[in-house]
């Protein structure tokens, strides 16, 4: 289980952590320190981390501080609010939303 990435620098999420069929928890994507970094997120990556049924944890945080930036691939999800420090997207498996991924970010 990795409930927590912390990361510097430059991270994917699909080449980042290995074979992702070995990862199960991840709640929380943190990139709020000091050093600028570079993501790259697909979510379709984060069920790669699911062998043969989804057991990820129904919400997912991503945390960008200042001078992060994120590359997206939100194929398959909705995104639902857009603020100015905020991006929530959902994902449904059926008619009610299963997965929630939030983004924080600094004031755009």
């Amino acid at each position: 289980t990795v409930e927590e990435v912390d990361v510097i620098g430059d991270f994917n999420l699909n080449t980042d952590l290995g074979l992702l069929t070995g990862i199960t928890g991840l709640k929380t994507i943190d990139a709020t320190n000091a050093a600028p970094s570079n993501l790259t997120l697909k979510f379709a990556d984060l069920f790669g981390a699911n062998d043969t049924a989804i057991n990820l944890p129904a919400n997912i945080a991503v945390k960008l501080g200042a001078g992060d930036t994120l590359t997206l691939d939100a194929t398959g999800w909705s995104k639902v609010v857009d603020s100015t420090t905020q991006d929530t997207y959902t994902h449904k498996t059926g008619a009610t939303d299963d997965y929630v991924i939030t983004v924080t970010h600094p004031v755009l």
